[in-house]
């Protein structure tokens, strides 16, 4: 019985990062909802089986997730377009308890090098097709199998790979990218660890080509969490290199912007210094204070943030295409569209989350027993940072991913790790 649950758990966990890296951005609403169903059954499998896993969904800790769920049903009413608010919940809501409570109930650390590999290896060959697709300037899923809006406009300049657009991309590669680094630590046989540190080099130069300042932002952010968590005494050596390394990127990023590759723009002294990067961002920040006087508890409702841009954005009506009239960040969606009380509910789980984190992190000592919460809570960072630049969760594999990341972070914060 024993085998046969750790079986359907080690399935369930990278039957998600299957999913996640390779279909969920590319397939239609039908089969979200069949993976859906088969992550249901297999947590209705483990309840059965397992008497005593129930308590997990119980859990006090988990009370903020549950007000945020909630909120999101109380602001699905008095919404101006309800069709978009129902496509939201449905697609981006609505899956949070069973991706969450799966991966809180089924990660198991006996697994850790089964799993870190795996998802390593998903992420190589995510990054290898985009390498290919950046190189020739041509991708068969989007050129001949799936429809794209952003194809024609990124192709050949960002990677995309199977991610439809280069911000997902680096945000799921920011998530495993840490993952990489845990991997090359975690490795024994000398072979093994030249592999992992093929991914991680992959990985992070896959990276820079999504040209998503976000991620980058995102990547910068995991590896200081790293080194902070698992190189306390080294601090003073690999911080300054992290530094450099940044210079470095950035400044022949200009260099290469300057002899004619145009896309390096993005992390070019050019790309960051440019005032109409901050400005956008500065008047979609300004308009949260008019948003929450006229919508103060449940927001404006899911997705309507663009149904209200010309409204409350009236001098960018006229001067912003119909794509670009989006919160450009998930933060400022999550205070708009869900209100105080949504907005609360998140920051109350996050919060809670850290501090589960931070408390074990403080019980444990040993090095080796660090890795694995250090490497997601890394990732989970990371992603939380890319989000400051684009709505996250409102895409579906960065939602996915965010959700199963929470989740694992959970089960290590409270599980003693073996």
């Amino acid at each position: 019985m024993y085998k046969i649950i750790s079986s359907i758990k080690l399935i369930g966990i990278i039957g998600i990062f299957l999913w996640i890296s390779f279909f969920a951005p590319l397939v239609g609403g039908q089969y979200q909802s069949l993976f859906l169903i088969f992550i249901t059954s297999l947590l209705l499998v483990l309840l059965i089986l397992n008497n005593g896993l129930y308590k997990i969904m119980l859990d006090k800790k988990d009370l903020p997730l549950w007000i945020f769920l909630f909120s999101m049903i109380g602001g699905i009413v008095n919404i101006q377009n309800p069709s978009i608010t129902y496509w939201h919940f449905w697609g981006f809501i609505f899956p949070i308890p069973f991706l969450y409570f799966f991966a809180k109930s089924a990660f198991e650390e006996r697994y850790d090098l089964l799993i870190l590999r795996s998802l390593c290896l998903m992420g190589l060959m995510v990054c290898l097709y985009g390498i290919i697709e950046f190189i020739t300037g041509q991708n068969f899923i989007y050129k001949d199998l799936v429809h794209n809006f952003c194809y024609e406009a990124f192709k050949g300049r960002r990677m995309m790979s199977t991610h439809i657009h280069p911000a997902p991309l680096g945000t799921y590669l920011v998530a495993i990218f840490p993952l990489a680094l845990v991997l090359i630590l975690k490795e024994k046989k000398v072979f093994f660890k030249r592999l992992a540190i093929i991914f991680a080099l992959i990985i992070f130069i896959s990276i820079i080509l999504t040209f998503s300042r976000g991620a980058f932002l995102g990547a910068v952010i995991s590896m200081s969490i790293m080194l902070s968590f698992l190189f306390k005494r080294n601090r003073i050596f690999f911080i300054p290199l992290l530094i450099l390394l940044v210079a470095a990127i950035i400044i022949i990023s200009s260099l290469l912007f300057y002899y004619g590759y145009h896309y390096f723009y993005r992390f070019g002294f050019q790309g960051l210094s440019a005032a109409v990067i901050y400005t956008s961002k500065i008047d979609r920040f300004a308009s949260i204070l008019n948003i929450l006087k006229d919508h103060p508890f449940f927001g404006l409702g899911l997705g309507h943030y663009r149904v209200f841009f010309d409204y409350y954005l009236p001098h960018l009506a006229n001067v912003t295409g119909q794509l670009s009239k989006v919160p450009d960040c998930m933060y400022i969606a999550l205070l708009t569209e869900t209100g105080l009380i949504g907005f609360a509910g998140f920051v109350l789980f996050i919060s809670f989350l850290f501090k589960s984190i931070w408390h074990k992190l403080k019980l444990v000592s040993g090095y080796e027993d660090r890795l694995l919460i250090v490497g997601f809570l890394s990732g989970f960072v990371g992603v939380l940072v890319a989000f400051l630049t684009y709505d996250g969760l409102y895409w579906i594999a960065p939602s996915y991913l965010f959700w199963t990341y929470a989740g694992v972070l959970a089960h290590l914060s409270v599980q003693k790790l073996e």
